[in-house]
């Protein structure tokens, strides 16, 4: 899916009204952001994992 004008992985959940975008940083490193209606004027929930 394309989030911010780049290809990101994408994963929609089924019972949630979120979507999480993914995209790779490094070998060892993947950021993420999710966005939800729930979150309001919170905005979006951003994280990274590491391996």
């Amino acid at each position: 899916m394309e989030y911010q004008t780049l290809i990101s992985t994408a994963m929609i959940f089924d019972d949630l009204p979120a979507i999480t975008y993914f995209r790779a940083v490094n070998d060892r490193m993947i950021a993420g952001v999710m966005e939800s209606k729930d979150f309001g004027k919170e905005g979006a929930f951003y994280f990274y994992l590491v391996r």
